[in-house]
């Protein structure tokens, strides 16, 4: 994850795990990939949104996935060919070009589950009709 001035340099730390219950690692495991999600989410969260153009959110997310995930990033001409109107009328106010981010899973074979989500670096839409109290609170 990118670094700011600010930050300090992290701490090498060592942990063991000793159990006979295997059951107490894949809790461990579980954890610890929750852990590393909910921590990759407030980092995007927090990050300005000049250094997390959808081409950099693209990069970051696929260098995350593991073996079993293949990603493929399309840009703005194949977006155009898919005639994806709304999702280009998005990207229309910005001078980054638009990423579609495809994540395939390639690990068992069992039931086909599709998951659909949108990453807006920011929108402003019905930025008239929003309170000014709550602007800060955009991200």
């Amino acid at each position: 994850m990118r670094k700011w001035a600010s930050d300090s340099k992290p701490k090498t730390k060592i942990f063991s795990l000793i159990s006979k219950d295997l059951s107490i690692l894949a809790q461990f495991q579980d954890g610890f990939i929750q852990g590393e999600a909910q921590t990759f989410a407030a980092f995007l969260a927090e990050t300005p949104a000049n250094l997390k153009t959808p081409t950099i959110i693209s990069q970051l997310i696929t260098s995350k996935m593991p073996d079993t995930v293949e990603c493929i990033s399309r840009d703005k001409k194949w977006i155009k060919e898919k005639k994806m109107e709304l999702f280009l009328s998005v990207n229309q106010g910005s001078v980054e070009p638009p990423v579609f981010l495809e994540a395939h899973y390639k690990g068992s074979d069992g039931p086909l589950i599709v998951l659909v989500g949108k990453g807006i670096t920011f929108d402003s839409g019905g930025i008239s009709i929003k309170p000014s109290a709550l602007m800060s609170e955009m991200k």
